[in-house]
């Protein structure tokens, strides 16, 4: 109860929750739960949020952007806080080759 009092605007801190509560919905997975490919380039919203693909996929240009993103950033990239596009010839046997423990989409 005392929560829903704190959001409906019955206290000075509901704006401070407001925010510390934005930020720790972003902030908390990209320090935490994807750490071990954080050092992977992305684009400034693509590393945080998984609504920069959204959008892009919304405007109906997704394959154009994505390789946009590898001209500039590389052949790894984070398009979502957890998908990496992989742009290279040479991966396509790791990553998709027979029992090599890769999860595919």
């Amino acid at each position: 109860m005392a929560t829903a009092e704190l959001l409906l605007g019955y206290s000075n801190w509901a704006p401070v929750v407001l925010i510390l509560g934005f930020l720790w919905y972003f902030l908390y997975p990209y320090f935490v739960t994807y750490r071990q490919i954080r050092d992977i380039p992305a684009p400034f919203p693509a590393a945080l949020t998984n609504w920069w693909l959204l959008s892009v996929c919304r405007r109906g240009n997704r394959y154009l952007i994505v390789d946009e993103i590898h001209k500039k950033l590389g052949p790894l990239v984070r398009i979502q806080p957890n998908h990496v596009s992989v742009n290279d010839d040479e991966a396509i046997n790791a990553i998709y080759g027979h029992g090599n423990g890769f999860l595919k989409s």
